[in-house]
């Protein structure tokens, strides 16, 4: 919508800041612009609301990581999201219980 809006267009990969950046330079003057532009402004604005509840879930995760004590995390290429995964997947309330368990 917003390689639409500019003329020239622009890159696809934006940020959520940088396609907002370039929406505010953007004036149409016709209905149909003036409506792109208000449906892309709220498209930015819904971006902007996911990278925040992905911030907040990322840091929600790095403390309950953090809180089990693992050294999982020092190595090379294992994230956070990465751990979380795997420790709620052995968790024990995930588990499939067997005839002999019950």
């Amino acid at each position: 919508m917003l390689l639409e809006l500019i003329p020239g267009g622009a890159k696809r990969s934006l940020s959520a800041a940088q396609a907002k950046a370039m929406l505010a330079k953007v004036r149409p003057r016709d209905v149909v612009g003036k409506t792109r532009r208000r449906v892309a402004a709220e498209l930015v604005a819904d971006l902007e609301r996911i990278y925040a509840r992905k911030k907040a879930a990322n840091k929600e995760l790095t403390e309950l990581v953090k809180a089990t004590g693992t050294s999982l995390l020092e190595l090379n290429g294992v994230g956070v999201r990465h751990l979380a995964v795997r420790a709620a997947a052995a968790s024990p309330s995930n588990r499939v219980r067997t005839l002999e368990g019950q």
